[in-house]
């Protein structure tokens, strides 16, 4: 038995306005910064260190940067991290 499944992309497919600021979606990934949001599920870090390889290895991405959530950083600090990328991973694999 053959199973076949589908991925739901999270990813717009139309330019979208968050906080007054157009959003484009992202066309290709190569040279991209892909932030991941440390979390406390315990199935998060596993799932996040094979995309992570996935991501740079098969996708050619510049960085994956970590602000590590479990540590209660400041708003600042997340804030700070977050433009500092093209895309994030947040609140996967629970």
């Amino acid at each position: 038995m053959v199973r076949q499944g589908t991925v739901l992309s999270p990813a717009p497919t139309a330019v979208q306005i968050q906080e007054g600021r157009e959003v484009q979606p992202l066309d290709d990934l190569t040279g991209k910064t892909i932030g991941f949001l440390s979390y406390i599920r315990p199935n998060y870090e596993p799932f996040s260190r094979e995309l992570e390889r996935h991501l740079q290895d098969g996708h050619h991405v510049a960085s994956t940067p970590r602000q590590d959530y479990r540590r209660l950083p400041r708003w600042s600090e997340v804030k700070e991290w977050a433009q500092t990328l093209d895309a994030a991973i947040v609140g996967v694999a629970g």
